[in-house]
């Protein structure tokens, strides 16, 4: 089965894109169920349902999930941009299920990416180029405006303020959105400022489809008035770049609550849109349903109206999403039959109406010359005009009127232009009073944020001063800890030093222990060995004599206890000035020690005191620089935006103090230029009642002086054919020739 789209030039254009498989639909299948042709113009669907045959489609292009987004935008949208700068409306939209695409199409991941920005950003740099690259007679005015429709509320994104904005329609404007703001723009960087503030005030949303799904129809306008200073001519275009919500089954989406509500009026929307793409291609239908939604009623110029509009459909590739693909492709295919009917949005500017008068007047006056000339050749001829009929050379202006009866209409188109003039004026008049006002209020507001912002910074030099205060503390107290661990380092050599010598003393006091062992063993043998001698000296004198063993008893005891006696008093010596000394070095080590460890044990507290010090200071110092720098962003962020504001409001004063005044003068000029018209246009009406009158007479005596006059009636002939030749060669190369030229 297949289905296709008609290429006329007056259609739609539809193109379609299908997007990579997302992590879901991964874990689902890694199948898909679209085959695209090789002349990218043919998808088709291979339906997993029981029996059912392949579904083809033919599109103006087909894009598979590898396109980039530099090819769409060069497809799908360039043409329409380029065609805007040339005075036509443009539409670009994306349509498709929720998740497929549409937002990433049309705005891209990130506007600064040279490779992911969407079709809006490109847009925006492709028509500054052609600004750029134009003639230099030629002037333009781009303005952007953003808004979005949400739960049939249309909010202005650029001023979030701004809500629940009327619809309303006029002959000049056409459809507009009462009260959205229009931002003047420069360059393309301001644009993309004005984008990233609208997609900031957008509404999105989590569902199980779409983590960050747009809850809201966005519609961003960019209008571009181009003026030609040599011919004065103006050319209006505008763009519409309208990013759909998806349409949501709430089985897939999990849409409950707020989001079910937002559902609801997705859907209703998008039905609305179906059927008014149905009741403008069925050939059947009287009325087409626009009024029955805010979208179709913003998109009703697009959509069969003057405007070139071009549809992006995007879809899912995943067989879990099928019957969301179909409904989508069969809606492009439905859209694709509709024919608007564009046009060069021109405008009569005051200098062209001028130049028109002008010309006409010259036309005029030439007329006037030709009348004359053909009377004096009537009265040469002989023939004598009627009483009745005053002669044409008396009065050259007001009888000019006569063969000028084939221009009233454009006279009627001048008129009709001066009222626009006038209405337009009257607007400007009023919105000249507004922005008067505005000014007056941000100028109070601006006064207001000078005062908070001298207060800021008078704040902010005092945290500064602190900082500096703290800072200063801070390097005070960390040279003191430095100090103070320089000095602990010398302590703790020195505790090791008085450590070492308490060790060596230690083992002195134990050599002095085992030599005084030594000699108490050598005084045991000494004493054994007298005792032996004595004895065996006894054993050789014998036992005989017991005086001699009386006095050698008491000797050997008296030598034994003087013996004893020198031990005694040598070891006592000994040991005492041993136990002096070592006590003494024992003493002055331990003072030492305890005043080293008092000492370190102070210089301690300290540091730990210095440290708590040091940490409260840096902690009270972080807390500064946080509040400081939160304080000096927010005071940029608000002095960013009040430069901005003013600037802007400067420039808008500016510009309607200068139409103000352009339009009081013109104004007075066009009162008197009606005023004149409508004198002679009366006068005009009378005169051409009497000239029809007056020829009734001139056709009667022309055909009476036929008979007698051949040589007149041959010359009047010949000039009157002169006279219409060169008329015809006047309208044709006059303005017309310039208008096609431009």
């Amino acid at each position: 089965m297949e289905e296709h789209a008609d290429s006329d030039l007056g259609n739609i254009r539809v193109i379609c894109r299908f997007r990579p498989l997302n992590e879901k639909e991964k874990e689902i299948s890694m199948q898909t169920c679209i085959d695209f042709s090789s002349d990218c113009k043919t998808v088709t669907v291979q339906s997993h349902t029981e029996n059912a045959e392949p579904l083809k489609f033919n599109f103006d292009h087909v894009f598979d999930p590898s396109s980039s987004q530099s090819s769409v935008y060069e497809i799908s949208a360039k043409p329409i941009v380029e065609a805007v700068t040339q005075g036509f409306n443009g539409t670009i939209f994306a349509y498709g299920q929720t998740s497929s695409g549409k937002t990433f199409t049309m705005s891209g991941s990130d506007v600064s990416d040279p490779e992911m920005m969407g079709i809006i950003p490109r847009m925006v740099s492709t028509v500054f180029e052609s600004i750029g690259n134009s003639e230099d007679y030629l002037e333009f005015q781009v303005k952007v405006s953003y808004c979005e429709i949400y739960m049939e509320k249309i909010k202005d994104l650029l001023e979030p303020n701004k809500n629940n904005l009327k619809i309303h329609e006029d002959r000049i404007r056409g459809i507009y959105i009462s009260g959205l703001s229009e931002k003047y723009v420069n360059d393309d960087q301001e644009v993309y400022d004005l984008m990233s503030l609208g997609l900031e005030n957008r509404e999105v949303g989590y569902t199980h489809m779409n983590a960050g799904s747009s809850r809201s129809h966005s519609i961003f306008i960019i209008t571009i008035a181009q003026s030609n200073t040599k011919v004065l001519s103006t050319k209006v275009g505008k763009l519409y770049l309208v990013d759909l919500a998806g349409s949501e089954k709430v089985g897939k989406t999990g849409a409950e609550g707020k989001r079910l509500e937002e559902a609801k009026n997705i859907n209703k929307s998008l039905t609305t849109l179906g059927q008014v793409i149905s009741a403008l291609t069925d050939g059947k239908s009287t009325h087409v349903p626009y009024r029955d939604s805010k979208l179709t009623r913003v998109l009703q110029d697009s959509l069969g109206g003057n405007s070139k509009t071009t549809l992006i459909v995007t879809c899912s590739p995943s067989p879990y999403n099928e019957s969301e693909t179909i409904s989508t492709l069969r809606f492009g295919i439905r859209a694709k039959a509709i024919k608007n009917k564009p046009k060069v949005n021109r405008e009569y500017t005051v200098g062209e109406l001028k130049i028109l008068l002008s010309k006409a007047r010259e036309e005029i006056t030439e007329k006037n010359k030709r009348i004359s000339e053909l009377e004096i050749n009537l009265q040469q001829s002989g023939h004598q005009i009627p009483d009745n009929l005053l002669p044409f050379g008396l009065n050259i202006e007001g009888d000019s009127s006569l063969l000028n009866l084939s221009k009233m209409s454009e006279y009627d188109e001048i008129f009709h232009e001066l009222e626009d003039i006038r209405s337009r004026l009257s607007e400007e008049v009023q919105t000249n009073h507004s922005l008067s006002q505005d000014l007056s209020q941000t100028q109070v507001d601006l006064e207001s944020l000078k005062s908070v912002s001298d207060y800021m910074v008078k704040e902010l030099e005092k945290a500064n001063n602190l900082t500096k205060t703290l800072k200063s503390d801070i390097k005070e107290k960390e040279e003191k800890i430095f100090t103070l661990i320089d000095t602990n380092e010398k302590l703790t050599k020195k505790n090791k030093g008085l450590a070492e010598k308490e060790f060596e003393l230690k083992q002195e006091i134990l050599a002095k222990e085992y030599e005084i062992d030594q000699l108490k063993e050598e005084i045991k043998k000494l004493q054994n060995g007298a005792i032996e001698k004595v004895i065996e000296k006894r054993i050789k004198t014998g036992w005989e004599d017991p005086d001699l063993e009386e006095g050698l008893v008491e000797s050997t005891c008296s030598s034994e206890d003087k013996i004893k006696s020198l031990l005694s008093l040598d070891e006592d010596e000994i040991q005492r000035s041993a136990t002096v000394s070592v006590l003494r070095s024992w003493e002055l080590w331990n003072n030492e020690k305890k005043s080293f460890v008092a000492e370190i044990q102070n210089r301690t507290n300290s540091i730990i005191s210095l440290n708590s010090q040091l940490d409260e200071s840096k902690k009270k110092c972080k807390e500064l620089e946080v509040a400081l720098n939160q304080d000096e962003r927010q005071m940029r962020i608000e002095n960013k935006f009040i430069q901005h504001s003013l600037c802007e409001l400067t420039k808008k004063f500016h510009r309607v103090a200068a139409k103000k005044s352009k339009y009081k003068i013109e104004n007075e000029a066009n009162e008197k230029k009606i005023k004149r018209l409508n004198d002679r246009c009366a006068e005009l009406e009378n005169k051409a009642h009497r000239y029809r009158e007056k020829l009734k007479a001139y056709k009667f005596s022309i055909h009476q002086f036929n008979k007698q006059a051949e040589l007149s009636r041959a010359t009047i002939s010949h000039i009157g054919a002169v006279s219409y030749s060169n008329i015809r060669k006047t309208i044709v190369g006059g303005s017309l020739s310039k208008r096609n030229e431009f």
